[in-house]
């Protein structure tokens, strides 16, 4: 059975049961699918929760080279950095490749799970 489960920030996640599948190949397959599906709908940073600490700078500022942009800056003592990196996504979304979406989409993989293959016995 494939399983939504969003990334709250705080580790926890929420389990909606998507559907079942007779076998695990099938189920991983379809949960490849609609994350394919997700990632070209929305933007990595819908998903995230993040403090200053927590952010990739040094892989973001080599990403955002090869598109030519200067990677987001943090200002200030905020802890949470989340709006920030929105604020900047949004300001140069005209310039964002699909490869280098993508790439940010790898980047923070594991903090953005979508959805995930749970094996479960078939109840009566």
């Amino acid at each position: 059975m494939a399983d939504f489960a969003p990334y709250h920030g705080d580790g926890s996640t929420t389990h909606v049961p998507v559907r079942a599948f007779a076998t695990a190949a099938a189920a991983h397959s379809e949960a490849d699918r609609l994350t394919a599906e997700v990632r070209t709908a929305y933007t990595p940073v819908q998903f995230l929760v993040f403090t200053r600490r927590e952010f990739p700078t040094e892989r973001m500022a080599a990403l955002c080279a090869t598109v030519g942009l200067a990677p987001p800056e943090f200002p200030g003592d905020d802890y949470w950095v989340c709006e920030e990196f929105q604020r900047w996504w949004l300001e140069h979304r005209s310039r964002l490749t699909p490869e280098f979406e993508r790439s940010v989409w790898e980047l923070f993989a594991d903090r953005i799970r979508l959805y995930r293959v749970v094996e479960r016995p078939l109840e009566d």
